[in-house]
């Protein structure tokens, strides 16, 4: 899954948070994705994260909806995008399955920082 955009101001900090909508029914505790971050010199970043579907005593995080959850997930913190031209975003799942049944959305949230 690929988020393009062009960014217009190129010093300002800002936020990203990856925001997952799921189903109850979602067998394990954590998503698992794979986050990579191209500028437009191609030069990239790649991180794994971890998603907590779960809190800390087993009922389900986030935002309760009428089919499931929303739960914001704080990526990064103080990205300046210094480049002028189109970034990308790619998120990858990491569960080894082709689809994942009970993830009803996935997308990526860009904000100024505080």
């Amino acid at each position: 899954m690929n988020f393009e955009f062009i960014p217009t101001d190129h010093s300002s900090a800002k936020n990203i948070d990856i925001i997952v909508r799921y189903s109850r029914d979602f067998p394990t505790a954590n998503l698992l994705l794979e986050v990579k971050t191209v500028r437009p010199d191609e030069i990239f970043w790649c991180d794994t994260i971890s998603v907590p579907l779960v809190d800390e005593k087993g009922k389900p995080a986030g935002a309760p909806i009428s089919i499931g959850n929303d739960i914001k997930y704080n990526y990064r913190t103080g990205a300046v995008f210094s480049k002028e031209g189109q970034y990308a975003i790619a998120l990858r799942q990491l569960t080894g399955q082709d689809t994942l049944r009970h993830i009803l959305s996935v997308g990526v949230n860009i904000y100024p920082a505080d």
